[in-house]
């Protein structure tokens, strides 16, 4: 019967872990940080090229926070199909026209229902999918055809 060390395992599994990932914000500053304390105290680090380092941790750092951002507004306009959650809920206490079965309805949007992908909005206390609104007026023209 074959015996396998677990530690020796986790060893090989740990190091092939750190080698299939790519360096980040984290180990650029740790990289910094190990060339400040094992600098040549005779010949230190010139200023500038640690200012340089410096921005460049700064430049990566906010170029990961934008990446971050992009990647969230990517799948916010993907998971929803049509009218996006932020402008849906700003329809509320807009007026606004829906087409239905029986023709169209103008009213105030009293309220905005999330129901999985797909919003709702509530109208004259009816129903209706969000991507039935055909306009959105303003307090005139909704006051005027009610």
């Amino acid at each position: 019967m074959v015996k396998i060390n677990t530690d020796t395992t986790a060893q090989a599994q740990a190091v092939k872990n750190e080698f299939n990932t790519t360096l980040d914000k984290d180990d650029f500053l740790k990289i910094l940080v190990a060339q400040l304390k094992h600098q040549d105290p005779l010949a230190p680090q010139d200023d500038n090229e640690f200012i340089n380092q410096m921005t460049q941790f700064s430049s990566l750092e906010q170029v990961m926070n934008i990446g971050g951002k992009m990647e969230k507004m990517l799948e916010m306009a993907t998971q929803s199909s049509g009218l996006s959650g932020t402008n849906a809920f700003a329809l509320v206490g807009k007026n606004v026209e829906v087409e239905t079965q029986d023709g169209k309805e103008v009213g105030i949007v009293d309220r905005v229902i999330k129901n999985g992908n797909d919003f709702q909005v509530e109208v004259n206390g009816n129903k209706h999918k969000a991507e039935n609104i055909v306009a959105v007026l303003n307090a005139v023209e909704g006051e005027s055809n009610a």
